[in-house]
């Protein structure tokens, strides 16, 4: 699977932003859905995201040592924290086909 976050991300801080303090987490979620982008295949995961969208951080399956996650939007998009073996932390936000991707 392949693909950018939930677009689901946008809608409450699109709402928001008719107030003038909304804006700017609408214009940060508008910005994760152009500059951040999944990739799960049968040996690994990348996230590809950062300021420019240049950043990339792979790693395989055996390196992951738990992962825990929280479905939004009666589950049709989850968030999901993975902890890896060296103690780094990886976050996806709006991961879409959570079910078959987990």
């Amino acid at each position: 699977w392949e693909g950018p976050p939930s677009s689901t991300e946008c809608f409450i801080p699109f709402l928001a932003s008719f107030l003038v303090l909304g804006i700017i987490p609408f214009i940060a979620a508008a910005n994760r859905q152009f500059k951040v982008k999944y990739k799960i295949t049968d040996r690994r995961v990348s996230v590809t995201g950062g300021l420019d969208g240049k950043d990339i951080t792979e790693f395989s399956y055996q390196e992951i040592k738990t992962m825990e996650y929280q479905l939004r939007w009666f589950g049709y998009c989850a968030d999901m924290r993975i902890d890896l073996r060296d103690g780094a932390k990886v976050e996806m936000f709006g991961l879409l086909n959570f079910e078959d991707n987990y």
